[in-house]
């Protein structure tokens, strides 16, 4: 066959091109010919259409001519008249699964013995097996609250159609069997192991047309995936109405540049949330940049604002969150800290993070450096961090653990994060640590304050420490229990600034820092009282 067509097109060179002799065919023949997906043994046909354009009403032959096995056409032969049309039919019948790729060529014979050919492409795919469909989420669910209706917008979902088939998906239809929602793109085609997101809206009309109350609905999926033809999806649109929020909110225009944050639950001094407790989102500025108020069903979603062209005191990337809470019952505001459970701690423009909060008590943010740090707790940690009753080493640094290589106490003892080795497993707060970062980040604690006077036992030699104080001091100010009974042999820091009887100049004493204290016998001994 390939001879064939090389002849054939060799002879197309030797001979004079009759311009005025040209056949016309639809579709055309320039674009190639694309067949869809075909199971192994079954069939999928094209249709051909060769008008005739020879002069003088004289007829034309025409051969039609494919490499190959698995194309063919029919008929193959034919003589056309002119300004005639005739119907070819070009079938595709593959027996394995891949992709197929050949050439067809049209050869024309004129009554005067002139010839020409035309070529075009062929392509196919043969698929084994079907497609098949999974939809996701399982539920669609929308909620409003008085803050949003100060927003003027939609509310808007994402629907997931996936195909985990063999062959095409071919998603001919979508509906809703209510008139609130607005479905966009609902005839379309996804390959196998990819995917389509579909966007799924309430219009403002509707978020403030329909009355207070769930209102439910169901979306129907209409597929060729053999099993599942139809999937319905239901929806849930929880249109409430909440008191004024404490931490209030109004943007008429929000900004696109927004973080999710999905909260699973808030607990205020160690107890739930009660439905119209608030929780607000701050910038490291103090500026609100996003509110929610809780409710029955949790968990709950706020969207924290970043910045734009017109509002400049929201978030930036990079940017620390500050969540405070709202007792309705206490009317107290109070701040409250994140357990990360998934996504970035940090703002991140459309980022999506889940996390929970716990607010009560008083908060210790502690900076670590890139690098060696040696660092302490004045505060008692609360419950949300014990194990068994005792502060756990892994929840304190679960803020940070991503950024955590090691952590180890006076003893030696240590932890490291990044091959789940827990050694160090109980936080001693009158202990000091000493820990080792990749990067600058924030340890950030709750729970409540020490005493700065509690009793500080210490065993002759070295020894790492806890520094109670809430205010800096200079060290001969701070150790000045150790050194009026002549107990200190030396002081350290993190940073190798030390400190001996009869020398202190450089040496501070800071909340959040450790200290290594040498000291001639076993005693104990009081930090100094807080100017």
């Amino acid at each position: 066959m390939s001879k064939r067509i090389l002849i054939l097109s060799t002879a197309l060179f030797l001979l004079p091109f009759p311009v005025f002799a040209q056949l016309r065919f639809e579709p055309d023949l320039n674009q190639g010919l694309n067949f869809p997906d075909t199971p192994p043994g079954q069939r999928s046909v094209r249709e051909l259409t060769v008008i005739g354009n020879p002069p003088n009403d004289v007829q034309q032959q025409v051969m039609i001519l494919i490499e190959g096995q698995l194309f063919s056409a029919n008929p193959q032969q034919f003589v056309i008249d002119a300004e005639a049309r005739v119907a070819v039919a070009i079938t595709f019948a593959p027996q394995q699964a891949g992709n197929v790729e050949t050439r067809m060529v049209v050869v024309c014979l004129t009554a005067d013995g002139r010839m020409l050919t035309y070529e075009c492409r062929l392509t196919g795919r043969c698929v084994a097996g079907d497609p098949e469909i999974e939809v996701a989420p399982d539920e669609l669910d929308f909620f409003i609250d008085t803050q949003m209706e100060r927003i003027v917008g939609e509310l808007e979902d994402t629907l997931i159609i996936s195909n985990v088939g063999e062959a095409d998906l071919v998603v001919s239809d979508i509906t809703a069997d209510v008139d609130w929602l607005d479905i966009d793109g609902q005839q379309f085609t996804v390959r196998p192991n990819q995917r389509r997101i579909v966007p799924v809206s309430i219009p403002p009309e509707a978020v403030f047309g329909l009355r207070i109350g769930v209102h439910r609905a169901t979306l129907t999926v209409v597929s060729n995936d053999p099993e599942n033809g139809e999937m319905e999806v239901p929806v849930r649109f929880d249109r409430g109405e909440l008191p004024p929020t404490h931490f209030r909110l109004i943007i008429l225009n929000p900004p696109e540049n927004n973080h999710s944050l999905l909260i699973r639950n808030v607990f205020i001094n160690g107890e739930a949330a009660e439905p119209g407790d608030e929780v607000g989102v701050f910038t490291p500025y103090g500026n609100l940049a996003g509110a929610g108020v809780v409710t029955e069903e949790m968990p709950m979603g706020i969207a924290a604002y970043g910045i734009d062209e017109h509002w400049e005191l929201f978030f930036d990337d990079g940017d620390r969150f500050d969540f405070r809470t709202w007792d309705r019952s206490a009317e107290r505001e109070a701040p409250a800290v994140p357990r990360w459970i998934q996504g970035p701690q940090v703002f991140d423009s459309n980022g999506f993070s889940v996390l929970e909060l716990f607010s009560g008590g008083v908060i210790q943010r502690i900076i670590l450096t890139r690098g060696w740090n040696m660092i302490s707790l004045n505060i008692e940690p609360g419950e949300q961090y014990l194990v068994n009753g005792r502060p756990s080493v892994q929840r304190i640094l679960a803020g940070v653990v991503d950024n955590v290589l090691t952590i180890k106490d006076g003893l030696g003892r240590f932890a490291v994060p990044r091959l789940n080795f827990w050694e160090l497993r109980d936080w001693n707060i009158a202990d000091g640590y000493q820990i080792k970062t990749t990067q600058v980040c924030t340890l950030t604690v709750i729970g409540e304050p020490i005493p700065f006077d509690r009793p500080v036992e210490l065993r002759a030699g070295w020894n790492l420490v806890a520094y109670y104080p809430l205010i800096e001091q200079r060290g001969h100010i701070a150790m000045n229990d150790l050194l009026q009974r002549n107990l200190l042999l030396i002081a350290k820091d993190a940073q190798g600034h030390f400190m001996i009887r009869w020398w202190w100049d450089v040496f501070w004493c800071r909340p959040g820092q450790g200290y290594q204290i040498k000291v001639t016998e076993n005693c104990q001994f009081r930090w100094a009282r807080q100017q």
